[in-house]
């Protein structure tokens, strides 16, 4: 499998503080890879970078082949963003965010109608089509991001706390339907989560980050075996305290 996104030795530091510090790993086609540590562990400056949002004091980011410095307009066009709060227009329709946020990706009427009626489809939201999104649950308004996210068929989906606050029925249908979508339309994502139960559930690889540096990668059973306990929660704080 060829590498979607490369991450090469990137540094980032916000006055006397190194938010990340010398942290490399990549991420393959069809593949998740969890991004987890504590607050301040540097995960969320590494996607801010990844998704061109600040720029690393060194190092290289590539996306499908675009330097995040070089070339930030394409690295975009390859990336689709879920945050944990969704950034939705309350007052319009699920369609007219489709509508809105697709025109913004410069696709055209056509093909724009084609693919809203394809991302209701994917996301299961085909029946809220002409509701509000302020009517909507948060688990319903996620999904709805994700939609937002994919509308311009980008490869690469990051994923920062998808399924916080939502409850355990809403949080396993997303993950579900995250895992559904990245392997049948063969995307790569990058998840930052503190719920060890959806980095386990959903992650292929797992880079886990402390003081901006990686303090280990692998499969979660590779790292449950080098760490030589039974489960990711312990393997954090197993290796966190090393």
């Amino acid at each position: 499998m060829s590498e979607t996104v490369v991450v090469s030795n990137i540094y980032k530091s916000f006055g006397k503080v190194a938010a990340v510090n010398g942290l490399s790993f990549e991420v393959r086609e069809g593949e998740i890879v969890g991004l987890l540590g504590p607050n301040g562990a540097g995960k969320t400056t590494t996607v801010r970078i990844i998704s061109t949002l600040i720029k690393p004091d060194k190092g290289v980011v590539t996306v499908s082949g675009f330097n995040v410095l070089t070339n930030p307009k394409e690295v975009r066009d390859e990336i689709g963003v879920v945050f944990e709060n969704a950034n939705l227009y309350e007052k319009l329709t699920v369609v007219d965010n489709l509508q809105f946020f697709g025109e913004l990706h410069g696709l055209r009427a056509f093909d724009l109608k084609r693919k809203i009626f394809e991302m209701l489809e994917l996301v299961g939201l085909k029946e809220k089509a002409k509701d509000k999104v302020a009517t909507l649950s948060k688990g319903m308004k996620q999904k709805l991001s994700i939609a937002i996210a994919l509308v311009h068929n980008p490869k690469v989906l990051i994923l920062d706390e998808p399924t916080s606050g939502l409850d355990v029925p809403s949080a396993r249908s997303l993950r579900d339907m995250i895992k559904r979508i990245v392997k049948e339309e063969k995307k790569s994502a990058i998840l930052c989560t503190h719920n060890m139960l959806e980095a386990q559930y959903l992650s292929d690889r797992i880079v886990l980050m402390n003081r901006g540096q990686k303090v280990a990668e692998g499969t979660p059973e590779e790292l449950e075996k080098m760490s030589g306990v039974e489960n990711l929660e312990e393997v954090f704080l197993h290796l966190i305290k090393e």
